[in-house]
């Protein structure tokens, strides 16, 4: 509780318990624990670059048909 807070709403407010960052135990890592695939090359960024590739560099109308999944 900071007491330079004068106002009402706040002044007495503790968000430390809120704000706690628990301490890892040490035979537990933090960061980069584990490989991951995330697909990445599949995306559908990728396929629609890809698709714009004619209107990006010649300015020609382009369609293109995508499944959209969840």
């Amino acid at each position: 509780v900071r007491q330079d807070v004068s106002h009402w709403k706040y002044k007495n407010l503790d968000l430390s318990p809120v704000l706690h960052v628990e301490q890892p135990r040490e035979a537990d890592g933090v960061f980069n624990q584990a490989q991951q695939n995330h697909n990445l090359e599949a995306v559908l960024d990728r396929k629609l670059i890809q698709a714009a590739i004619p209107a990006l560099e010649k300015g020609e109308a382009v369609n293109a048909d995508f499944p959209i999944v969840n």
